[in-house]
């Protein structure tokens, strides 16, 4: 059984990456009690905080004050539905990662007011990325007792590393595996009489590209399929029996997903397998494992980033 604790604390950075800019020319400003100054346009990170987010502009011997209020994350409102749940969100309550600025600021130096919007940092060349996701949604098609068939379950773990080579294009480097757990949350099941699990663990290479809010890839993946089958007896005194197969298979590796945040994205991969080895032959055998993933991504490098409290 797998199991989560908290989604937020887990995932979110203890920064979160804010673009200040000004509709009335370039100003100079700083954040909170940092006494660093900076003029817009600038991107900084900026630390988690339940707290208002001060951002102080000067302009010639005026001063003002824009005041700009937390909000709860996207990992801590919907991650934890499907990883920690109840204990997710009770342990995240008390970590500021579960709070996050709006991404883009403008202020009106002029009217003393300001207005945000939404916007996904476009990635840049070097920019490294660290990736979780929950596999929630597995359609298997692999080999069981007699011959293929297909199955169908929930939830898995799959992490992995995304670099940018270029401000579009990346590579794109991960590993998991996919279960059929019956429902899509962590969950202990007692079985009695015939039933039969499985499972898939992949590694995939892939090489990646950005349209707007869409990140898709393709490349190759290698994975090993494990199939069990049970009959557990509802009455001691009789034995159970069993039966499990394994099989090696290799094919391509294809995903596309929406980005709703800077962190989390939703989306499909279909790792169709092409050759399988049996008696350690290879041999042309169809297989794949299709999922809906849940993927939270946190930047360990950006060029040229600075960090202000």
């Amino acid at each position: 059984m797998i199991a989560f604790t908290s989604c937020a604390t887990l995932v979110n950075r203890p920064t979160t990456d804010v673009k200040i800019i000004s509709k009335t020319g370039s100003v100079k400003f700083f954040i909170n009690k940092d006494t660093s100054t900076w003029y817009t346009p600038k991107t900084l990170a900026i630390e988690r905080s339940k707290n208002d987010l001060l951002i102080t502009a000067k302009n010639d011997t005026i001063q003002k004050v824009f005041s700009i209020k937390s909000k709860l994350s996207i990992a801590f409102l919907l991650g934890n539905i499907f990883s920690g749940g109840i204990a997710g969100y009770a342990i995240d309550l008390y970590s500021p990662k579960r709070f996050t600025y709006p991404s883009e600021i403008s202020i009106d130096f002029n009217k003393n007011s300001y207005s945000i919007r939404k916007t996904l940092l476009n990635p840049q060349k070097g920019l490294l990325n660290l990736s979780l996701s929950i596999p929630e949604g597995n359609l298997f098609y692999m080999r069981r007792e007699k011959g293929y068939g297909s199955f169908a379950g929930f939830l898995g773990l799959t992490g992995g590393v995304q670099y940018y080579i270029s401000n579009k294009h990346s590579i794109d480097l991960n590993s998991g595996i996919a279960i059929d757990n019956l429902i899509p949350v962590p969950a202990a099941v007692d079985r009695f009489g015939p039933y039969a699990t499985s499972s898939v663990f992949f590694v995939a290479a892939k090489f990646g590209s950005n349209y707007k809010m869409i990140h898709y890839a393709a490349g190759f993946q290698f994975n090993r399929s494990f199939y069990n089958s049970y009959n557990i007896p509802a009455s001691r005194g009789t034995n159970d029996s069993s039966f499990s197969i394994n099989q090696n298979s290799a094919g391509l590796a294809l995903s596309t997903y929406c980005r709703f945040s800077k962190t989390f994205s939703i989306g499909v991969n279909y790792n169709p397998s092409l050759v399988a080895w049996e008696n350690k032959k290879a041999n042309f055998r169809y297989s794949h494992l299709v999922f809906l993933d849940l993927l939270f991504q946190f930047e360990v490098c950006r060029p040229e980033k600075k960090k202000i409290k």
